[in-house]
């Protein structure tokens, strides 16, 4: 019994499989061309035989299916050529039942019909042809409705032609059951690995965003003076850009520009010692990592040295300027900027043989001038390296500072 309920489950579930897949046009088209084939070679012994009406019906069958096989490719209608095709099919069955065509032998193709309409047509269109025509053949050879057929049919052949035809419809219905199930569980697999790929993609994606979230925030852990103001940037960009799209945009479009936002000042958590601005060792470090061009000009372009080229390099410069420009956006107040610059000053004028210092460009560059009589070239060099070591390890600074060690010597004369 449970094996009797397992096997209507796999008709119906194989059933439910054809009805949505739809037909195998291709292999339609192979067995039709290869019906036609056969038809014609037929039609030759026909003609040469004198049977002159089994041979234009024949003709016409076979020049109608090789029609067929070109109305499928060329106008897709499946359906209605499958229809006319198999009542053409019948209808020469009726006349080759009928005539009893070659001694009763060329109704021995219909034996076939199963495997021409099941496999490629599937169950729900093949299954009421194939019954249809099993009834049919039984009701001319196991009733009273013999008589009316003009050939003789002798009576082992009446008797064992259905036996033999439901015989091998069942087999191929079996066959083609074991198949379709089999193709309903590869399908089901491939569903199964593709979402498994798709449930990975969406894991590393996560990850990623995580990662690059660590990043902004090491970004700001590098630099107190602009606390979180990566992270601000990227939520503003969205934001900016939900708002634009009214709400409509893709998930896809949202992490982009997300992303973009979290990276435009990822050079602000590479090394110090590495030289160059903190847009160039973004710019340099993100497209070594294989980022988009997008993220490379949002982080190239987010204080106008380079050209914007895309809406999202836009919308991080309007977002980088919101962050900068709300109250409270830099966590330094005027006094402690004013300290560290002092600082920095008094760190350049510990050192022998400095004459005085300047920090400029609000910080980012330290200007010593030295005693050209007490110091040389070489010791220029030696001062430079000192009075950096001695910043890095007393001050806090956002970016890089650069030192710079001038030595003049000036020769004047007065002519009279």
């Amino acid at each position: 019994m449970k094996l009797f309920r397992g096997a209507v489950d796999t008709i119906k579930r194989v059933y439910r499989y054809e009805k949505t897949t739809g037909m195998d046009v291709g292999a339609l088209q192979g067995v039709m061309l290869i019906f036609a084939v056969v038809l014609f070679l037929i039609d030759i012994e026909n003609f040469r035989l004198g049977k002159y009406v089994i041979g234009i019906v024949t003709l016409v069958v076979g020049i109608v299916s090789v029609t067929a096989v070109f109305v499928i490719r060329r106008f897709q209608k499946v359906v209605l050529v499958c229809r006319i095709a198999v009542f053409l099919f019948l209808l020469l069955a009726a006349a080759i039942l009928y005539a009893g065509a070659n001694d009763g032998f060329s109704l021995l193709w219909y034996l076939l019909l199963p495997v021409i309409t099941l496999v490629p047509l599937g169950m729900p269109f093949g299954a009421p042809v194939c019954i249809g025509f099993g009834l049919w053949i039984m009701a001319f050879f196991w009733t009273p409705l013999t008589d009316i057929l003009r050939y003789d049919y002798p009576r082992d052949y009446r008797v064992f032609y259905p036996i033999f035809y439901w015989g091998f419809c069942l087999m191929v219905v079996t066959m083609d059951i074991f198949y379709k199930n089999y193709q309903i569980r590869q399908h089901q697999n491939e569903e199964n690995l593709e979402n498994e790929v798709q449930e990975a993609v969406a894991g590393t994606k996560n990850l990623m965003l995580h990662s690059v979230t660590a990043i902004s925030q090491l970004i700001d852990a590098k630099d107190r003076y602009t606390r979180e103001h990566s992270q601000r940037v990227a939520e503003y960009s969205r934001l900016i850009a939900d708002y634009m799209r009214g709400g409509c945009a893709s998930g896809e479009e949202l992490e982009l520009i997300y992303r973009s936002g979290l990276l435009h000042d990822i050079g602000k958590a590479l090394d110090y010692e590495v030289e160059g601005s903190h847009i160039e060792l973004g710019y340099k470090f993100c497209k070594k990592h294989g980022e988009r061009d997008v993220v490379l000009n949002a982080i190239q372009s987010h204080h106008g040295e380079v050209e914007a080229k895309y809406l999202i390099s836009n919308l991080v410069i309007a977002a980088d300027t919101i962050s900068a420009a709300r109250p409270g956006a830099r966590y330094e107040a005027l006094q402690n900027y004013i300290n560290r610059l002092e600082e920095l000053e008094k760190i350049s004028k510990s050192f022998d043989g400095v004459d005085s210092s300047y920090a400029i460009q609000a910080g980012r560059e330290v200007r010593v001038m030295v005693v050209p009589d007490k110091m040389d070239d070489l010791a220029c060099h030696r001062l430079a390296r000192d009075i950096k070591d001695k910043i890095e390890a007393e001050l806090t600074y956002p970016g890089q500072i650069k030192v710079t060690v001038i030595r003049e010597t000036r020769a004047c004369e007065l002519a009279k």
